[in-house]
């Protein structure tokens, strides 16, 4: 777990060096007075200067070498910092998924993002994508996210450009379909590693770049609601999501930052066809499916709002009423996806 080495400037002028794995909490912990001593009574507070760590024990190190530092020199770490700062530029790290250019667009147009993140595993499928988007500057990441190290490489990236973060979009996902003793086991832990493990690391390590304003945004499924017969590591993984989105939105209301869960039926991307769905679930085939484009940018209109869960369309929303009303071996029943 990352931990971070601050600098506030006290209201009389002094620094105050410190550590914390949460700046923003820790710093509003120091001006209702719960902070450290030193800073009781020297407000208004302010973060000058920030460092990550990779632990807790990095940094109280690095917090004892710059408490040895001289004020000029800590004046000068202060300054090299407020201009890697005034360069930075507002981005979106976008987890592609089935995401096509026209919805990235979109959605960077309605927070104000110059820049665009695109992390994929195929790089070639990342550079085409990134090609399209012609009036945003494109940053490709070419990362596995089911691997460790990518979380090291993405972490480092981001120690390395400080970006403002005004958008997390995590739509990177799979499913397959298929009784859960059926097929490799591959396709199972593929599901939770993806949906589950890489969402989590990714909005772990992106939050710390986010300020108030931000949105996170994190796809889930209308099967988050309720168990579905041969998507059931699926639909285990997105009520996961939904779970942690609506949990993410309280811990983090103090700082301004939204997070929704976007909830749709079936949309006509290759999710379908990878999954093993086409063909094989003609009660699944049957459902209404949900335009892409219209259901990324009503989440952005969701995420503006404040909305913790965004559902489209009257019959998805009857349906997720109905998974907190109805018995549940009648809403399974009707979720059935084939037998």
């Amino acid at each position: 777990m990352s931990w971070w080495v601050y600098i506030l400037r006290c209201g009389d002028g002094t620094l105050y060096t410190g550590t914390a794995a949460d700046v923003e909490r820790r710093l509003a912990a120091h001006r209702r007075g719960r902070g450290a001593k030193y800073t009781r009574g020297r407000g208004p507070l302010a973060v000058v200067y920030r460092e990550e760590c990779p632990d807790q024990g990095a940094a109280l190190r690095r917090e004892a070498a710059i408490k040895k530092y001289r004020r000029a020199e800590k004046e000068a770490l202060i300054s090299d910092y407020a201009e890697r700062r005034s360069r930075m530029k507002k981005a979106a790290f976008i987890g592609t998924g089935n995401m096509g250019a026209p919805l990235i667009q979109a959605a960077c147009r309605a927070v104000g993002a110059e820049q665009v993140v695109i992390a994929n595993r195929t790089r070639a499928k990342a550079e085409a994508l990134a090609a399209e988007l012609t009036d945003l500057k494109t940053v490709v990441l070419p990362l596995d996210l089911c691997r460790e190290e990518s979380f090291t490489a993405l972490r480092e990236k981001l120690a390395a450009e400080q970006p403002e973060v005004v958008l997390l979009l995590n739509n990177a996902g799979c499913g397959y379909l298929g009784n859960v003793g059926d097929g490799p086991l591959a396709r199972q832990t593929t599901m939770i590693d993806l949906n589950v493990r890489a969402l989590t690391a990714i909005t772990h390590l992106v939050l710390p770049y986010m300020k108030a304003g931000a949105h996170i945004l994190n796809t889930s499924s209308i099967a988050s609601f309720c168990a579905n017969a041969k998507l059931n590591t699926y639909s285990a993984t997105k009520a996961y999501v939904s779970s942690f989105t609506r949990g993410l939105s309280y811990e983090l209301r103090n700082r301004g930052i939204s997070a929704t869960a976007v909830c749709p039926g079936p949309m006509a991307t290759e999710f379908v066809t990878v999954g093993g769905i086409t063909g094989n679930s003609p009660e699944f085939e049957r459902l209404p499916y949900c335009d892409p484009q219209q259901v990324a940018l009503s989440a952005m209109t969701a995420a503006r709002h404040g909305h913790v869960f965004y559902t489209p369309t009257a019959f998805y929303k009857v349906y997720r009423v109905a998974a907190k009303l109805l018995p549940h071996a009648l809403v399974v029943r009707w979720a059935k996806c084939g037998d």
